[in-house]
C-alpha cells in the first residue's frame, strides 16, 4: 500500500465527511468521487486501496490489492481502463493475470465482485440496483 501511495500517479480523495483515500490513478479517484458525490456514500463505508488476496499465476502466489472495498455490500471493486477506450498495447501477462484474479475472486465466493471499465459508473449502479432487488445477495 505504502508502494502503491508513492506513485506519481496516486494521491489522496478527500470525501465530503472528511475521510481520507489513496487511490492511484484518475479512473480510481473519479471513482472515489462518484461513490461520493453522486451516490453520496459515506467516506467510513470504503476502503480504498481494498483487502490484499492472494492468487495463482505462473505456479507461483501473487498478492493482488485491490482498488475500491465498498463495506455495506461487500463489493470489491476495481478499476480500469478498456470498454470503448481499451489499451491496445500487447500486454499478455497482465490480462492473464488479470483473468487469474478474477477467477480467484469468483471462486473464493466470499465477496461480491465488479470491474468498472472506461469509467462507465452505470455498471456500478446496475450492481447496487441488483443488490437492492436481491438478484445478488450480499
Amino acid at each position: 500500500e505504502k508502494m502503491l501511495a508513492n506513485r506519481k500517479i496516486s494521491g489522496t480523495y478527500t470525501f465530503r465527511d472528511g475521510t481520507k483515500h489513496t487511490y492511484t490513478g484518475t479512473y480510481e479517484k473519479n471513482a472515489l468521487e462518484f461513490m461520493d458525490k453522486v451516490l453520496e456514500i459515506p467516506g467510513t463505508d470504503i476502503q480504498s486501496p481494498g483487502p490484499v488476496l492472494e492468487y495463482e499465476y505462473g505456479g507461483k502466489t501473487h498478492k493482488w490489492i485491490t482498488d475500491i472495498y465498498y463495506i455495506p455490500a461487500n463489493l470489491l471493486i476495481e478499476v480500469k481502463d478498456g470498454g470503448s477506450n481499451p489499451n491496445n498495447r500487447s500486454m499478455t501477462s497482465y490480462r492473464e493475470k488479470q483473468v487469474a484474479k478474477e477467477t480467484m475472486v469468483t471462486n473464493l465466493g466470499k465477496f461480491n465482485y465488479i470491474r468498472l471499465t472506461n469509467n462507465d459508473f452505470s455498471q456500478l449502479l446496475e450492481i447496487l440496483a441488483d443488490m437492492k432487488e436481491g438478484i445478488i445477495v450480499i
